[in-house]
């Protein structure tokens, strides 16, 4: 099975591509696979023969989709379930929503690296950490914001997205370096592990009269892209693994993030799929149990959709 990489290894993979394209690029290869399951070589020579520049970018946009959870697949057999009207200020949206989640823009944005002139956001260029380059190159490149001096020195946000920006230029926080960040990542998938693994034991010990119990195991260790994180039964008369758990870990907040594949999963298989929630900082008392949301494709509507993800903040 192909495993999808770590939050840490794809975002890594975008801050060290070569070029990760344009937004019109990035719509383009969006709208092109958009019902088809294509090559990545199809697909470069449907866009070149249309014209769009993809021999130096194509490699570095896919890179930026699959970040986005737009594109999933191999190179061998590419596909998207992205919404056909996505417009450039979604993609946007969500290009800064995940960014946001993964604490890469306040140590690439946050005052005064991005500052307010009048009602006028700038991007002090002379600032921004070279770590950053094809993000700055890729909203250049995509007229998000300008080089209107011409010296490379300030960039002027365009006005229709400078709402995207202000917060980061009002923020007066100290500057978090990407070593932070990179920390911050490691250690939130390490908390991530540790919660599957205890709700591995959990639920060996829920079921510790199956004769199987020792087979309930880790399914995210094979693949990620599997839409849940454990494979148990739910009940011991089960005749086969049939109870399907995706596991998240929370640290003070009771806020949770699923994707659109987990969202997809727990559509289809409805009763059988089940979230965990695990507190970090109680994992390791005696007694703790995880609290358990059955069937969340119906109980959790209410949340709040960012960047192929829905937020929900539990009370």
């Amino acid at each position: 099975m192909m495993s999808r990489p770590s939050s840490m290894t794809m975002i890594a993979n975008v801050l060290s591509a070569s070029d990760i394209g344009t937004l019109e690029l990035g719509l383009e290869v969006l709208k092109a696979l958009r019902g088809k399951d294509w090559s990545k070589q199809t697909l470069h020579d449907f866009l070149s023969d249309n014209d769009y520049t993809v021999a130096r970018s194509l490699d570095g946009t896919l890179v930026l989709l699959r970040y986005l959870g737009y594109v999933e697949g191999t190179d061998a057999e590419l596909h998207t379930g992205t919404d056909a009207n996505l417009t450039a200020g979604q993609f946007l949206q969500d290009l800064f929503a995940k960014l946001e989640e993964d604490r890469v823009l306040p140590p690439m944005l946050t005052y005064p690296i991005t500052a307010m002139e009048g009602d006028a956001v700038v991007v002090n260029n002379e600032l921004l950490s070279r770590e950053y380059s094809q993000l700055r190159n890729f909203l250049l490149l995509s007229n998000v914001m300008k080089d209107e001096a011409g010296d490379r020195v300030k960039f002027l946000v365009d006005e229709a997205y400078t709402y995207l920006f202000k917060k980061y230029a009002e923020a007066r926080a100290p500057v978090k370096t990407l070593e932070d960040f990179k920390e911050e990542l490691a250690e939130r998938e390490r908390r991530g592990r540790e919660a599957e693994e205890f709700v591995v034991a959990y639920e060996r010990r829920q079921r510790s009269g199956h004769p199987d119990h020792e087979k309930i195991r880790r399914v995210s260790e094979e693949n990620v892209e599997a839409g849940y994180d454990v494979a148990s039964y739910i009940s011991d008369d089960s005749a086969e693994l049939d109870k399907f758990i995706e596991v998240k870990s929370y640290l003070g907040a009771k806020r949770i993030y699923w994707s659109r594949n987990e969202q997809k999963v727990a559509e289809k298989l409805g009763a059988a799929y089940f979230l965990y929630l695990v507190d970090s900082e109680r994992i390791q008392e005696p007694g703790y149990e995880p609290e358990i949301i059955a069937n969340p494709h119906l109980e959790l509507q209410g949340a709040e959709r960012t960047c192929e993800t829905w937020r929900y903040d539990l009370t």
